[in-house]
């Protein structure tokens, strides 16, 4: 990982926009490549471009939200990262889903499969499903 934050992303994005799919699994913006290859480099790993933690806005939130970890994400979001980022947002209604190819019918999901057209539509319909719940009255309050 550390040769493709530090070298191959900053010569890639010096050369090419988009980022090529064979460097990071799917082809990316140049300035997106960017940003995660300077997040990948930091130990506080989301921060600005001046290097300063983006931690604040994380308490600050109160809303509803839903992460998706991907069991089979082993490289980019695996799911202890996704599990530690939902405990950052300390005041915010989370729920965390964890995803396993088993559940979707499939060989394998990985980081950016979920997106992919071929994955079922059982997938997608479930956070459509989630977000039209979350609009403003359409909340369901538990019995």
């Amino acid at each position: 990982m550390l040769a493709i934050w530090y070298l191959a992303v900053p010569v890639a994005t010096r050369l090419t926009d988009p980022t090529p799919a064979r460097l990071l699994g799917a082809e990316l913006p140049r300035d997106i490549a960017r940003e995660w290859a300077r997040w990948c480099r930091h130990p506080d790993f989301i921060v600005d471009a001046r290097g300063r933690a983006l931690r604040a806005g994380f308490e600050r939130y109160r809303g509803r939200m839903r992460l998706i970890a991907i069991a089979d994400d082993a490289f980019y979001a695996p799911p202890d990262a996704v599990a530690a980022l939902a405990r950052m947002y300390t005041h915010a209604d989370v729920e965390l889903d964890t995803i396993s190819p088993a559940d979707a019918g499939v060989e394998s999901i990985g980081h950016f499969g979920f997106f992919r057209s071929a994955m079922p539509r059982r997938l997608w319909q479930s956070s459509a499903d989630w977000l039209v719940e979350a609009l403003p009255g359409n909340r369901r309050e538990a019995a």
